[in-house]
């Protein structure tokens, strides 16, 4: 994947909080000389164009969801939006490495667990790339793991929660999902389902601050650090 002009795929959910840090990705990857190319599912078809500012050119793949739908209606309805995107994601994959540089990685954003099996199955290296801070995907992934179980509700006296590599952390500190069960049903399956499928992932990339997360011991998914 790292060698010049080798071409890689960048595959965010289509929300800007979790496009902008594989923009920012994509250009440092650019600048090694690799192709980047950044794939955004939408309801809105775009010819590709290649951004002035950084070599990445950007291509849309439908959603399957109409024009005149809500750009959210896809969280309101994760069944259609997945099975549309992992169709048109196989197609333009298939489609790219029919051309003078076909792809050899997709590095997908997590929200998008369908993306690694697509991928995967049609013959390219795949990373995870966790947008968010690292900190509420390593809750997410206990969660996930049932190592931890989020409350019924808001007590009055927040109750704390302990996971490895943490301080001892209060209900109201913890990620909205994880603060009340039942909360934000649709979106708390969405962040919690990234790892149903992650250890077929060859590579994982996470979103951190150094200077906030200092003492964070990360650990893999067979609990070494």
């Amino acid at each position: 994947m790292g060698e010049p002009n080798s071409h890689v795929l960048f595959f965010p959910y289509p929300l800007q909080g979790h496009i902008n840090p594989m923009i920012q990705l994509g250009k440092r990857l650019s600048k090694k000389g690799l192709t980047v190319s950044l794939i955004i599912a939408s309801n809105i078809h775009r010819e590709p164009y290649t951004s002035e500012d950084y070599s990445i050119t950007v291509h849309t793949i439908n959603d399957g969801f109409f024009p005149h739908e809500h750009p959210h209606a896809k969280i309101k309805d994760p069944p259609r939006f997945n099975e549309s995107t992992a169709r048109s994601l196989a197609d333009f994959i298939s489609r790219q490495k029919l051309t003078g540089n076909p792809p050899k990685a997709l590095i997908y954003d997590p929200f998008m667990p369908f993306a690694l099996d697509v991928a995967k199955d049609l013959g390219l290296c795949v990373v995870a790339y966790f947008t968010q801070p690292w900190l509420a995907s390593l809750i997410y992934y206990h969660i996930n793991e049932g190592t931890y179980d989020v409350p019924d509700d808001r007590h009055e006296d927040p109750i704390l929660a302990s996971f490895p590599g943490f301080p001892l952390l209060s209900q109201n500190d913890l990620p909205s999902f994880a603060c009340e069960k039942g909360s934000y049903p649709l979106i708390f399956k969405v962040v919690v389902s990234q790892f149903s499928n992650l250890r077929r992932a060859d590579c994982i990339l996470c979103n951190t601050f150094d200077q906030l997360e200092p003492k964070v011991r990360l650990y893999n998914l067979n609990g070494d650090h």
